[in-house]
């Protein structure tokens, strides 16, 4: 399982540089030629914690769930004859 912020700080505090309105949806493309989503969910910026998300959702996130300062947790499958 891995965290990681959704938000609009997640730029600089990774030193990444990324459109800030589609960081779950990078994550997503970056990831997925090494593992599949298996579960997603986040904690929203008044700290609600929202599970069960479908990982196609979560995906296509362009908004990323409407979050400033959110946090997603993932747990990731590594896919069949992928070495790392």
């Amino acid at each position: 399982m891995a965290m990681f912020l959704i938000g609009a700080d997640w730029s600089s505090a990774c030193r990444v540089q990324r459109a800030p309105s589609a960081r779950v949806k990078w994550l997503a493309e970056y990831l997925d030629e090494l593992f599949e989503f298996d579960r997603f969910a986040y904690v929203d910026d008044l700290g609600d914690l929202h599970e069960r998300i479908d990982p196609a959702m979560a995906s296509s996130s362009i908004d990323n769930f409407g979050c400033g300062y959110g946090c997603g947790i993932v747990e990731l499958v590594k896919r069949s004859g992928i070495s790392i």
